[in-house]
């Protein structure tokens, strides 16, 4: 198995992508602890030891060999290198050449373009390894907020499955966007 070169930091305009750090666990915590940010995210309200167990298997797990590994980057606006947000890329099929892309964001720095600037990077950098035809983002059809980010960018509304997933207790719809790296390549954000 070799790693599939995919940077460890990431650049674009006023933000940049990292490794997270032993240090983002106060910044993680504002976001991580709000129950309206994690109401959408598959994971609960977390205490501050389960912001530090997360953050401790971002730091640790930090590969993307094969399928089923995955690679967080903390989301850092440049002006004060604040931690802001983070993004993750899943490594779904080596044979079909699927990543799927995830991402969250601290709701103080919402709406000004970061996340967008974020997520176009790591795609541009996961369709440059040469190893991925297609990249997806599942979300929550109540997450309105995630869908324009996902059209911003440009991706392709696939599908919406109706009541596909028992999530925290109900019944909810998924909404399927991607883009092809031959589609990608065109575009200009």
């Amino acid at each position: 198995m070799i790693d599939i070169p995919l940077p460890e930091r990431v650049f674009a305009a006023d933000v940049y992508l990292r490794r997270f750090q032993p240090s983002d666990h106060a910044a993680l915590l504002e976001y991580h602890a709000d129950p309206e940010v994690v109401r959408l995210l598959p994971w609960p309200v977390r205490t501050p030891a389960q912001v530090q167990s997360a953050l401790d298997k971002d730091i640790n797990e930090f590969k993307f060999e094969e399928e089923g590994d995955f690679r967080v980057w903390a989301l850092i606006r440049k002006e004060d290198e604040h931690l802001i947000g983070e993004i993750v890329v899943f490594y779904r099929s080596a044979e079909h050449q699927h990543a799927e892309l995830g991402y969250v964001i601290n709701p103080a720095f919402a709406g000004l373009g970061y996340m967008t600037q974020g997520c176009k990077v790591v795609i541009d950098a996961l369709f440059a390894t040469g190893l991925f035809h297609r990249v997806f983002a599942r979300l929550d059809a109540r997450n309105e907020r995630s869908e324009a980010l996902l059209i911003r960018l440009g991706m392709r509304k696939e599908g919406h499955q109706i009541e596909d997933d028992l999530f925290k207790g109900e019944w909810t719809d998924t909404i399927i966007y991607a883009t092809l790296q031959s589609e990608w390549k065109n575009k200009s954000l």
